[in-house]
């Protein structure tokens, strides 16, 4: 597992593919930090993770998103999933326009609780009105 965690694809793949092939797959919390993840990967894990019933934590940190991957993310907030509850975005390189897509989809979500945004260094003040928002 040590050689797989160095690449993205390989960890999205394999999540997927335990997503597909069982229906009593329980996986409850995923860390996919330090990855390069690239917005197809965010993409192919948000199209599992949409119909996922157990996952209640999702961690990417350490991941440079761009706002394309972060609109795929506001899709999972504002889609099915209604079990997340805690969302690690620490460090992605989020962006005023990735922040604003997360806390307008943040906002319809319910089920989470918890979002991590510490050192996303990008972020001014010019997203605190949707912060305020957000809450």
């Amino acid at each position: 597992m040590g050689e797989c965690v160095e690449n993205a694809s390989v960890i999205i793949c394999f999540l997927t593919q335990a997503y597909q092939n069982s229906e009593n797959c329980r996986i409850e919390l995923t860390y996919a930090k330090h990855n390069d993840l690239t917005s197809g990967s965010v993409k192919m894990l948000v199209d599992e993770l949409e119909q996922n019933k157990t996952l209640t934590q999702l961690h990417l940190h350490t991941n440079h998103l761009d706002d394309k991957s972060v609109q795929y993310l506001a899709q999972l907030l504002t889609g099915k999933n209604t079990t997340l509850i805690c969302l690690g975005l620490d460090e992605i390189d989020l962006t005023d326009k990735g922040a604003q897509i997360v806390f307008n989809a943040r906002r319809t979500n319910s089920s989470l609780k918890t979002l991590y945004l510490t050192n996303n260094k990008s972020i001014t003040d010019a997203s605190i009105d949707s912060f305020i928002q957000m809450l």
